[in-house]
Order: C-alpha cells, then sequence, then structure tokens
C-alpha cells in the first residue's frame, strides 16, 4: 500500500524493519521489537 509523505516514511520504516528476524521485549503496556541490526521502535498500548 501506498501512503502520503511522511507515512510512507514510516511505512517504508516498518517494511524494513520487520523484513528478518526480529526481537522483542514486553515491559507493562510497553512492547519493543527490534530487528538484527540494532534499529527498533516501542508501541504502547492504550489503557
Amino acid at each position: 500500500m501506498m501512503c502520503d509523505g511522511s507515512l510512507m516514511t514510516t511505512e517504508r520504516a516498518l517494511s524494513t524493519l520487520l523484513d528478518g528476524t526480529l526481537g522483542y521485549r514486553i515491559d507493562h503496556r510497553d512492547i519493543t521489537l527490534t530487528s538484527e541490526n540494532g534499529k527498533g521502535l516501542t508501541a504502547t498500548a492504550k489503557p
């Protein structure tokens, strides 16, 4: 799917991150995904 502007940048970053082996860490409401090259992201669930 193609997005506009900054959404496309985010989509490409996520596609790169999710292409391969990921590590993860869960801490309370946060999940952190980390790719093999050390780059990652953290998401927080709303209460």
